[in-house]
């Protein structure tokens, strides 16, 4: 019995878990921009998102899992390494 040839296409997939986290950055000197013309203070958002973003990296920081994981191909297309 003759076997049949069959073929196949590697298509390179990404996984991707979506968390989510809420960090309180302190309001203090480091994130409020210095005083307008009219001596008004204002929040620097920039500096904000910087201290939200080294907060999120912190070890206490407590994530959760949004939904389900989400699959899509890969931007980059490679063949596999040898070793997968």
């Amino acid at each position: 019995m003759t076997e049949a040839k069959t073929y196949s296409i590697c298509i390179r997939l990404r996984r991707t878990t979506i968390e989510d986290a809420f960090v309180r950055v302190p309001v203090t000197g480091e994130v409020i921009r210095a005083p307008d013309k009219e001596g008004k203070l204002q929040l620097d958002t920039d500096k904000i998102m910087k201290a939200a973003l080294l907060l999120g990296n912190s070890s206490a920081t407590q994530w959760t899992k949004e939904d389900q994981p989400l699959v899509e191909p890969h931007p980059v297309q490679l063949p596999p390494p040898h070793d997968r």
